[in-house]
């Protein structure tokens, strides 16, 4: 890996330290029953992606672990989820060229890693990968895990599947589809095709990888309060709110897709802040 884009991981964690250590719980001592809504019902019988801020949750629930489970519980109950996922990055493969399926820890967020443990399965992408609890007899087969955000990559059949984003308390709005969606619709700011080589570690056995993903040409950020503004005004996102602060939204990725995409056509740049 060249120091460009060492540098700009390194940039990228130091800005996901300072949200993680100076930036205070967006709710606590909330109960999941308390952000819910009825109009949640039109997502019943979906895929979720879902991502959650677990600090909101810890001091009404006695633990992490407990609190996890309580969620996972009560979206099964009330949406019937085709499947469950979470992400359960590890960014760290791009320096250490070493990925476990069974034993890597999720990286990125609490909820993550609580997720991994709970869950039966989880996929082959040595950086970008996720754990799912699915009702699929295919299990998330015939996927090129290997190309991240290529068009025959898992974040790709999200939207043949018409998968749901979920943001529980996260306090912004927080999808990996975004990278995919930049890959799709070809960004500038992005560095194509970077092979990041190691080995994956599985019960199968070990074997080495190739694994293609992307990078950035420069710092950015997305502007996540700008898309999220973006879909809220083309009614794409269903929201609760307390206090006028939003506790849980959902939106479709196809809608993301086309919405977000016709303007990407336009404004390459829209995503991000610079």
């Amino acid at each position: 890996m060249d120091s460009h884009i060492v540098n700009i991981h390194a940039y990228r964690t130091l800005n996901k330290i300072k949200h993680k250590f100076f930036t205070k719980p967006y709710f606590t001592g909330l109960s999941i029953e308390e952000c819910w809504s009825e109009k949640f019902d039109i997502f019943k019988d979906r895929e979720l992606f879902v991502h959650v801020g677990l600090g909101g949750f810890c001091k009404y629930y006695s633990s992490p672990e407990q609190a996890t489970k309580i969620l996972v519980n009560f979206l099964k109950a009330q949406l019937n989820p085709v499947s469950l996922i979470s992400q359960s990055f590890t960014p760290s493969f791009r320096r250490s060229g070493v990925y476990s399926i069974e034993h890597s820890r999720a990286e990125i967020g609490l909820f993550a890693e609580q997720f991994r443990i709970i869950s039966k399965f989880r996929t082959n992408d040595p950086i970008h990968g996720v754990s799912y609890i699915t009702q699929r007899k295919d299990k998330f087969d015939n996927i090129d895990y290997h190309d991240t955000f290529g068009e025959a990559g898992f974040y790709s059949s999200l939207y043949d599947r018409d998968a749901v984003i979920v943001n529980l308390l996260t306090g912004r709005f927080v999808s990996t589809y975004l990278h995919f969606l930049e890959e799709k619709y070809k960004v500038p700011y992005k560095r194509k095709n970077v092979i990041y080589s190691g080995v994956v570690y599985s019960t199968s056995g070990i074997y080495s990888v190739e694994q293609k993903n992307h990078a950035e040409l420069y710092p950015v950020e997305f502007n996540r309060k700008k898309i999220y503004n973006l879909l809220l005004s083309k009614g794409a996102i269903v929201e609760k709110s307390i206090q006028g602060r939003v506790v849980l939204s959902m939106v479709s990725v196809k809608l993301m897709d086309e919405i977000i995409g016709n303007i990407l056509t336009k404004n390459p740049y829209f995503l991000v802040s610079f």
